[in-house]
């Protein structure tokens, strides 16, 4: 079960790794200045996400867990200090809530009352 766990944590930082890469390459010097979106809602959620990297801790989180999970956040704090489109800043979203649950299921003791 931990495996699958991992493995779901780990495929999840591929694909916002990825995606994120895919936005840095897709945007040139040459094109047409990229209409921004709003940052508020992807802003509010990156300060979430750093206090609950703040409050984990080994005894609470395994530590590779802790380490994935900040990995992600930096790489979605990185995507957010570019220009982005809204569509992108509301991928970037999708990705951190997605990254935030995943990392809340991984505490001991962790009990999935959605089931």
């Amino acid at each position: 079960m931990k495996m699958t766990n991992l493995t779901k944590l780990h495929t999840l930082l591929f694909v916002l790794v990825f995606g994120s890469a895919m936005i840095f390459n897709a945007c040139s010097e040459e094109e047409v200045a990229i209409i921004e979106g709003d940052k508020t809602s992807l802003n509010t959620l990156i300060a979430t996400a750093d206090v609950l990297s703040g409050t984990a801790v080994p005894a609470n989180y395994p530590q590779a867990d802790i380490d994935a999970y900040k990995a992600t956040l930096a790489t979605v704090k990185t995507a957010a200090a570019t220009k982005l489109t809204q569509a992108e800043i509301d991928n970037l979203v999708i990705q951190l809530n997605a990254a935030i649950a995943t990392f809340k299921t991984k505490a001991y003791g962790f009990i999935n009352e959605t089931t």
